[in-house]
């Protein structure tokens, strides 16, 4: 089902691109209603959860059909480096048309933009190059805000089209300081497609997504977790429960890609006093660029996981209709913390999938009722013997894009998503140094996405100088591998059955291992 790919100007609209439903949810009257009274409950509470009065009456959540500013920057996720944060910057490039701009502060990449334009044919939007201080972690929309140009583009483009849109990577203050600076320059509303920063980042936030979806789903929608409050707590809590659990974890609830993930296996800690175990965690945390905030979240490390199954969700507004739950894919992971390293169309009995369907659907229907917008998506375990016999657990909401939901569309766009294709998403990581993308394009050459035959490999990054593959290649089914996070390789393989969009995701490998 293809919806929104083409849009009135003048009505309300949802999304650019074509919002492709492959799994149907249900959400029937009573637990409409149920969900709202919590929507109610928690708006009552704190009735500013969703607020963007700061940024002025002209700046909203949305989208119309106008010239849109797509950025993807990292810098306000818990943990990211400024390496980080520069590598994925181009990542989002595919989302964009002619009309519109794209904003980076790295280095321009014209081979990586014309892939873009020209081979998949989305268009040349207008690159915006910005100066961030990595200093002071300045954003990349605070960098726009003091470049002139840049500004001067956007107003310009704002005046002309009578009003602009903004399609950030993840909601923050930084992004509606620059809508809020646009709509009074050129005196036009400006649409953040993206939720009020404060509901963002709560849904990012571990905990807070834990207790809501509890009171949407139940109790036993979710793992067993603890609260810390001090790294005393924290280390009484791992002592305590090494007792009878093999391996433990320690969460920073903000960060994303497990990044703020420490396992601790308990034969190493059962029998430490509790000041050496309380060491442990502070400096481990400090090493990973922890920022000093608690709680933390304790958990069981689940050992009998059959697979992690994410659901990717577009939430529209109220008056738009419902959430559409787009796709679920499983994810692929490279070490024991859980390190993001691919995803595949999800294969699960159809009452398991329909089952994950329909409770995401409940937990993206509360979030659109605080007033939520945009791209979202939920993480789940599905742990027992047997799939059919599996249970189903809510561990996390990712509230921004992210390494699926990007290339899933991406794929929407060059319509290889319906009504069968199938897509295999690999993120390489690399280490030293790196060919030029350049290099990468004509060595896989044979393999390049063919718009007729609707298959074959797509490019979803740039990659930044100084990185090479590493020789060490820890397969995962599909063979990806998964080394240092600070860069790497993204791609996406299309083909018509899963296990042949596999065999191109290999063999693209193994030509890039060859080249480095």
């Amino acid at each position: 089902m293809i919806r929104n790919e083409h849009y009135a100007a003048e009505g309300p609209a949802t999304a650019p691109w074509p919002i492709v439903s492959r799994n149907q949810a249900s959400l029937s009257y009573s637990e409409r209603q149920r969900i709202l009274q919590i929507a109610s409950s928690l708006l009552d509470a704190e009735p500013a959860i969703a607020g963007t009065a700061f940024a002025g009456t002209r700046v909203n959540c949305g989208w119309r059909p106008a010239p849109t500013l797509y950025l993807e920057d990292h810098r306000s996720i818990e943990l990211t480096s400024e390496q980080t944060a520069r590598h994925f910057e181009y990542r989002s490039l595919g989302l964009a048309s002619d009309q519109d701009f794209y904003l980076i502060s790295r280095e321009h990449d014209p081979t990586y933009e014309r892939y873009v334009s020209d081979t998949l044919g989305f268009g040349a939007p207008g690159i915006l190059r910005v100066q961030p201080d990595s200093r002071t972690r300045k954003s990349l929309c605070s960098a726009c805000c003091d470049d002139p140009d840049a500004m001067r583009r956007l107003i310009g483009a704002a005046r002309d089209a009578g009003t602009i849109n903004i399609m950030p990577f993840i909601s923050n203050g930084h992004v509606w300081e620059l809508g809020r600076k646009i709509a009074v320059a050129a005196d036009v509303d400006v649409q953040i497609a993206a939720p009020p920063p404060r509901l963002s980042q709560y849904c990012n936030d571990k905990l807070w997504f834990s207790d809501q979806a509890q009171r949407v789903l139940g109790r036993d929608s979710l793992l067993t977790t603890w609260r810390a409050y001090s790294p005393a707590a924290a280390a009484a809590l791992i002592r305590s429960l090494a007792a009878s659990n093999e391996r433990l974890v320690v969460k920073i609830p903000s960060s994303a890609g497990a990044m703020g993930n420490l396992i601790f296996s308990s034969e190493n800690v059962r029998d430490l006093p509790l000041r050496v175990i309380r060491g442990q965690i502070l400096r481990r945390l400090n090493t990973i660029g922890w920022r000093g905030h608690f709680p933390v979240q304790v958990a069981v490390w689940e050992e009998n996981t059959l697979a992690s199954p994410s659901a990717q969700v577009w939430i529209p507004s109220a008056a738009m209709g419902d959430p559409v739950i787009e796709s679920i894919y499983t994810q692929m992971f490279s070490d024991e913390a859980g390190r993001f390293s691919g995803a595949t169309d999800a294969e699960m009995p159809e009452d398991v999938s329909q089952k994950m369907a329909d409770e995401a659907m409940q937990l993206a229907y509360l979030f659109q009722s605080l007033g939520y917008f945009g791209r979202i998506s939920f993480d789940a375990l599905l742990c027992g013997d047997s799939p059919y016999s599996s249970a189903l657990h809510w561990i996390e909401c990712n509230a921004r894009w992210g390494g699926v939901s990007i290339p899933m569309t991406i794929a929407n766009r060059l319509g290889a998503q319906y009504p069968d294709s199938r897509t295999v998403i690999v993120q390489m990581h690399a280490a030293d140094r790196c060919e030029s993308f350049a290099d990468h394009l004509a060595t896989c050459a044979p393999l390049q996405y063919s718009h007729c035959k609707q298959e074959g490999l797509i490019w979803l990054n740039s990659v930044l100088p100084s990185i090479i593959l590493d020789d060490d290649m820890h397969g995962i089914d599909v063979g990806v591998v998964n080394l240092p996070a600070h860069s790497g390789i993204n791609f996406m393989c299309i083909s018509h059955t899963l296990d042949e969009a596999i065999i191109l995701s290999k063999q693209t490998m193994e030509l890039l291992q060859r080249l480095n």
